[in-house]
């Protein structure tokens, strides 16, 4: 399934593909490489994509804002949360004086 908005490519282009996974074992420093090409008969994507959380963050944030019915707020703590069987409720606080919120679902990031 395709990420929205384009995600997915954008991530593919600005990301680095990784073609093996490692697993170093501490403390003795050996490592184990798995070559993900032995997927390709099974997944269009037979590698580890590398993106830097910045980028990642930029792309995410951009698609968020395109949906109609999400709220994306910075700087703006929340003081109050209150959760019933169907909705959740945030009060939060910022320069212009407390909101309160209600959705079905919450996303608290910092």
């Amino acid at each position: 399934m395709m990420a929205p908005y384009g995600i997915t490519q954008k991530m593919l282009d600005a990301g680095l593909l990784c073609p093996t996974w490692q697993i170093r074992l501490h403390p003795s420093g050996e490592r184990a490489v798995f070559d993900l090409s032995v997927l390709k008969g099974d997944s269009d994507h037979p590698y580890r994509l590398q993106c830097e959380q910045a980028k990642y963050c930029d792309f995410v944030l951009e698609a968020v804002r395109k949906l109609p019915t999400v709220s994306v707020l910075f700087s703006t703590p929340a003081v109050s949360l209150e959760q019933t069987a169907d909705t959740v409720r945030v009060t939060a606080s910022s320069a212009e004086g407390n909101r309160t919120f209600a959705a079905d679902y919450v996303i608290g990031a910092d």
